[in-house]
């Protein structure tokens, strides 16, 4: 057993890991989509803002565009500003040489706007499908590093992320660097599906491994019922076998009184019987694992059935019990099967004796209510807790009481009980407190039972 706990665990573990691990990677992946997101919407905020202070300036930038014919990385071109003529060096690469160029041509003439560049830059972002708080611009001087100016706040809450520098100068020696603020639950929002799945796929797994142990414990459980069944089955078998046993011996040596050997016989029957009914019960218990349990139901007097129950446990020189029997039904007949009937009652009355101190009161009251039949077999005996209520049907169930364990039995008898009264399409309930008696109530549908 700490063997396969300690299995389920590593696979637990595993699989949260996998999943933690999958979740990281998932979590960089969007955060780096956010991070070329807000890069780009930087880059147009910036190519916007330097356009917009070109205008303003009436255009001061006119240049020819690149000759076709030259298919050089480095080029030189002659740029005209105003009445000032430029030669300058550019990387036809460089996706950013036209900034650059245009901001070396006005930075002393319109230095740039770093709070309009901050707007545009977040009107960019709310074009794309995230959702930021705060943002800030820096304007660097590239070469050491050294910040120019900034709009950055002078208190700061939250998580920030960065752009990397762009430089907008021909020179290289200046650059927009932006920071934006991500609500925490940003780049978790968009992960919302890849997150209820991950959760999902623990949860099922958690669920298995608890149902796995549920079934494995539940089990051992029904095991160790079982094998004290047995143990108890065996101790029941023996003892009506031996008492026939050493009947049918003293037969012979009695066979002159005639008294005595009819006794005996008859208590042989008895015990036979008895052996028969246990039998019985587990051969019906085990048909009905394979659904072959059938029953032959017949119609049977109502008021000579219960006659033949009362005569049984009070109808011998030891009376069992106070059995007392009340019939409050208009019809004279039931349908049942009457060996099986019998001993779902045979069952009942022997358990109100059997966990009842001295000589047991046992009432069986047979009623009609909206058309159904009920059978109610009450006694005041040690009755049984509510933990007990709920298991007492199930196979080999067994009450840890220590009044049960005394006695003898081997949990199938109520398990059999329900099986055959399930099978006349009823219902049994039982009504319990410890120290204070148990009622068990049968309810047989009309369709059980036949007019006369």
């Amino acid at each position: 057993m700490k063997s396969l706990w300690r299995l389920v665990l590593f696979v637990l573990l595993s699989i949260m890991l996998g999943q933690g691990v999958w979740i990281y990677y998932m979590y960089e992946s969007y955060k780096q989509e956010f991070v070329w997101t807000i890069e780009n919407s930087l880059a147009n905020a910036v190519y916007m803002e330097i356009s917009g202070r070109n205008e303003q300036l009436g255009g001061v930038i006119s240049f020819a565009p690149y000759d076709v014919q030259d298919t050089s990385r480095y080029i030189r071109k002659k740029i005209t500003s105003a009445d000032t003529v430029f030669w300058v060096n550019i990387d036809r690469y460089d996706k950013y040489s036209t900034l650059k160029l245009a901001q070396f041509l006005i930075k002393d003439l319109l230095p740039i706007d770093i709070a309009k560049l901050d707007t545009l830059f977040r009107q960019e972002i709310g074009n794309s499908r995230y959702q930021i708080g705060n943002t800030y611009m820096e304007y660097i001087d590239l070469k050491d590093n050294r910040i120019i100016r900034s709009d950055k706040p002078k208190s700061l809450s939250g998580s920030y992320v960065s752009t990397r520098e762009i430089p907008i100068d021909i020179n290289n020696s200046q650059g927009i660097r932006a920071y934006a603020e991500v609500p925490s639950n940003a780049i978790l929002r968009d992960m919302t599906i890849q997150l209820i799945l991950s959760g999902s796929l623990i949860l099922i797994t958690l669920c298995c491994i608890f149902y796995l142990f549920y079934i494995i414990s539940e089990q051992k459980k029904i095991e160790k019922m079982r094998q004290s069944s047995v143990n108890a089955m065996t101790h029941e078998f023996k003892r009506p076998i031996s008492v026939a046993v050493t009947l049918a011996n003293l037969i012979p040596i009695y066979k002159k009184d005639k008294n005595k050997t009819d006794r005996y016989s008859k208590n042989i029957c008895q015990e036979l019987n008895k052996l028969t009914s246990y039998t019985e019960q587990i051969q019906q218990i085990s048909k009905s694992e394979k659904a072959e349990l059938q029953l032959n139901k017949s119609e049977v007097n109502i008021r000579d059935f219960f006659s033949a129950l009362k005569t049984k446990y009070t109808g011998t020189e030891n009376d069992k019990a106070d059995l007392q029997i009340l019939l409050e039904v208009k019809r004279k007949s039931f349908y049942i099967d009457p060996v099986h009937f019998a001993n779902v009652m045979d069952n009942l009355v022997e358990n109100a004796i059997k966990y009842s101190e001295g000589k047991a009161n046992v009432t069986v009251h047979v009623f009609e209510r909206k058309g159904r039949l009920l059978i109610s077999v009450k006694d005041k005996g040690v009755g049984m807790s509510w933990i007990d209520k709920n298991h007492i049907f199930e196979r080999y169930y067994r009450s840890n009481h220590k009044e049960v364990q005394q006695k003898p039995g081997f949990g199938l008898g109520l398990t059999y009980v329900k099986l055959i009264v399930k099978g006349h399409d009823g219902t049994i309930r039982v009504k319990s407190r410890l120290g204070e008696g148990s009622e068990f109530i049968i309810e047989i549908p009309w369709t059980a039972y036949v007019e006369t």
